[in-house]
C-alpha cells in the first residue's frame, strides 16, 4: 500500500514538474521593453511599434546596458543626406539588413553608402567620416573595433565584432522608433 502511494506521488510530482519547467522555460519567449511586448522568433525578436511590425535580432533586455545617444526618427528626416559609412571588408551587411527594412527604407532623406577607408571595393562610393558631418548632413559610421558608441555634431560612430554592432543597431533601431 505504501509503494503504491509513493509511486501515485511520485509521478504526480513528476508530471508537475514537467509543466512547471515546460512553462518557466518557454516564459522568456516574450518580453516587455519600454512599454511593447516583444515576442521571441527563429532569427530574433518582433513587436509592433507604431502599427508597424518591427524586428531586432537581440533580446531587448540586452539593452539597458548600452549607452547611446537618443535620436528622433523626425531629426533624421529633416538632415539633407545621411551618408552610411563603412568598411566592406569588415562585412557587417547582416546586422544592417534589419536596421535597413527597420529605419533606413522608412526614411525620406537620400541615404548615400560610403566608405571609411579607400580600397578597392570603394573605388566608386565616397570616402566620409565625422568630419563630414554638418547641420544637414548625418553620418552613420559603423565598424569593427574596440566596443564603442559615441555621437558628436551630427556623427555617430558605433564599433565592435558583429555581435555588438548588431547590438547597438537594435538600440539605435528602437531610440528612433518608441
Amino acid at each position: 500500500m505504501k509503494s503504491k502511494i509513493f509511486l501515485s506521488v511520485f509521478i504526480t510530482f513528476i508530471m508537475v514538474s514537467s509543466i512547471l519547467g515546460y512553462m518557466i522555460g518557454n516564459g522568456d519567449s516574450s518580453v516587455k521593453y519600454q512599454g511593447y511586448k516583444f515576442t521571441q522568433i527563429d532569427n530574433g525578436w518582433v513587436a509592433n511599434i507604431n502599427k508597424e511590425q518591427i524586428m531586432i535580432s537581440e533580446n531587448p533586455r540586452n539593452f539597458e546596458e548600452i549607452d547611446m545617444q537618443d535620436l528622433e526618427f523626425s531629426y533624421l528626416n529633416s538632415m539633407g543626406k545621411i551618408y552610411l559609412a563603412l568598411n566592406p571588408e569588415d562585412n557587417l551587411d547582416q546586422g544592417l539588413q534589419l536596421f535597413s527594412l527597420n529605419i533606413l527604407s522608412k526614411l525620406k532623406v537620400p541615404i548615400v553608402r560610403a566608405c571609411i577607408d579607400d580600397s578597392e571595393e570603394c573605388s566608386e562610393l565616397p570616402l566620409k567620416s565625422c568630419a563630414d558631418a554638418n547641420s544637414n548632413t548625418f553620418v552613420l559610421i559603423i565598424k569593427r573595433g574596440v566596443k564603442l558608441s559615441s555621437y558628436d555634431n551630427n556623427c555617430l560612430t558605433i564599433q565592435g565584432n558583429s555581435e555588438e554592432v548588431l547590438k547597438y543597431l537594435d538600440k539605435l533601431t528602437l531610440n528612433l522608433l518608441i
